[in-house]
């Protein structure tokens, strides 16, 4: 038997025979038909009728049983009918994935290609920087060493310019980079204080000094100091050694100016000077050796040596060469 199905089993009420009389034979039944004749009944009667009655339940049973299969098979074909539904809204739902997961991919493979690219390019990138930095290193090493070498060399020059008289030298810093600067005075000239001074070995008139000093780009000497009037001084070759200087009153009778209009000065006259001797004297000299008190106005006119100055020309010593 199988799950599920019922079974009925069905029975059929059977007609029982009339009595028979005691002492009585069977009577056999007969039935008069229209034609006046008796139709007999035979057990080959009675026996169709048991074999149509069980045909009969034999079909009531295999109809009952396709009823019952057809309810059976209804349900599972309803149920198959739900499962392929569900199948292909699965289906559906995969195949929706799957074109989801493939445009993922494709995305990925674009990215992918995008990252490929950008590692070319920095690896690009980098191999250039790694030149670049090489090359770097190479001048930064060249120019430690230039450097290492102006430093000496610089060293060099300070000890040589420290032992010339005619330069006055100092340290310096232009553009960053140690150098040495100077004062220095053209050959025949004589430094002192960040001024030249020419001594002249030729005498001329006070106006004739004047335009040879300009020939030199210089003039004759303004004394503004002691010092300066010490060290002038001391030039002279001997007591009556005379020396132009720039100082005159020329323009007006005691008005002394220097060449370039002024009038400052400390004044280093020798006693009773200036006294303008015979209305003659307009311009000064320095003279007597070991005096500083020197000066005396003479006539303009008389040839003397003389005395032009000039300030220093300016000289900066640097690795790479000289400049004025």
């Amino acid at each position: 038997m199988e799950p599920g199905v019922t079974y009925a089993e069905l029975r059929f009420p059977q007609t029982p025979a009339p009595p028979a009389r005691k002492g009585q034979a069977a009577v056999v039944r007969t039935t008069v038909t229209t034609s006046g004749k008796a139709a007999v009944s035979s057990p080959v009667s009675t026996k169709l009728v048991r074999t149509l009655a069980i045909l009969s339940f034999i079909l009531l049973v295999l109809v009952v049983t396709l009823l019952i299969l057809a309810v059976r098979w209804s349900s599972q074909l309803q149920r198959r009918t739900a499962e392929v539904m569900q199948c292909s809204a699965n289906a559906t739902l995969l195949s929706e994935e799957v074109m989801y997961f493939s445009k993922q991919w494709d995305t990925s493979q674009q990215n992918l290609t995008q990252l490929l690219s950008e590692y070319a390019a920095m690896t690009s990138l980098y191999q250039n920087m790694s030149v670049s930095f090489q090359n770097t290193n190479n001048t930064l090493r060249d120019l430690l060493e230039q450097q290492r070498q102006a430093a000496e060399h610089r060293t060099q020059m300070w000890s040589w310019l420290q032992g010339r008289n005619d330069f006055q030298c100092y340290r310096k810093d232009m553009s960053g980079h140690a150098g040495i600067g100077c004062k220095s005075c053209q050959e025949e000239w004589t430094f002192q204080n960040l001024h030249c001074y020419y001594f002249s070995k030729e005498v001329l008139s006070w106006w004739n000094s004047r335009g040879r000093c300009a020939s030199h780009k210089s003039k004759l000497v303004s004394v503004n100091s002691w010092e300066e009037q010490v060290f002038i001084n001391s030039k002279s070759q001997s007591i009556e050694d005379k020396l132009w200087i720039g100082y005159s009153d020329s323009q007006k009778e005691g008005q002394w100016l220097w060449e370039d209009g002024s009038s400052n000065s400390p004044g280093f006259w020798k006693t009773g000077q200036p006294d303008n001797y015979k209305n003659l004297e307009h311009c000064a000299t320095t003279e007597q050796m070991g005096s500083p008190y020197s000066w005396n106005d003479d006539t303009c006119t008389k040839q003397f040596r003389y005395i032009c100055e000039r300030d220093a020309d300016q000289v900066f010593f640097s690795s790479t060469g000289v400049f004025y």
